[in-house]
């Protein structure tokens, strides 16, 4: 992959329109990390790792999905 395809691809999804921009940005949603695996930018595996870091993101403190992988 590389990572100028992805930088390229973030900034055409994003507010800003530069890089320096983009990058302070909040975290890619489901539908930009979709965008990405489908474009051949990341992987199944960073596919997974996006989704699994946002599961436990908005599981509740305590539960056992903010620790299970």
């Amino acid at each position: 992959m590389s990572e100028y395809k992805l930088a390229e691809g973030i900034i055409a999804l994003s507010v800003g329109k530069r890089w320096n921009g983009a990058k302070l940005e909040r975290a890619l949603n489901a539908e930009a990390v979709d965008h990405a695996h489908r474009r051949g930018w990341i992987d199944d595996p960073e596919r997974n790792s996006y989704f699994n870091t946002m599961r436990r993101e908005s599981a509740p403190p305590g539960s056992s999905e903010a620790y299970s992988d």
